[in-house]
């Protein structure tokens, strides 16, 4: 069974918005790896792997998933399944820490 059609422009626009996030992630993973001061803090350490999260489940929507490979479809399902899960979870971990501090 064929899988429905994406126009180019939703296409474009998951693309620009992974591109972006992605962009976000890197940036905040590079002040996490880079500015040693910020490593002794403990909600830089959990907001990092927040962007680490957020920058794994973006990395799908860079991809077109092929209609002719099932299995390469389930994976990347599987991938945004588990990285989205696992983002909420890191943002929950944030707004506790928040909530405590």
């Amino acid at each position: 069974a064929r899988g429905m059609a994406v126009s180019d422009e939703w296409r474009v626009a998951w693309t620009a918005a992974a591109a972006l996030s992605m962009a976000g992630s890197a940036f905040v993973l590079g002040s996490y790896a880079f500015l040693r001061q910020l490593r002794s803090l403990a909600y830089v350490q959990i907001v990092a792997l927040l962007s680490l999260c957020d920058a794994l489940l973006s990395t799908p929507f860079l991809f077109e998933c092929s209609t002719k490979h099932r299995s390469t479809c389930q994976l990347e399902a599987a991938f945004v399944s588990f990285f989205a899960l696992g983002s909420i979870l890191w943002s929950t971990s944030v707004s506790r820490l928040l909530h405590i501090v």
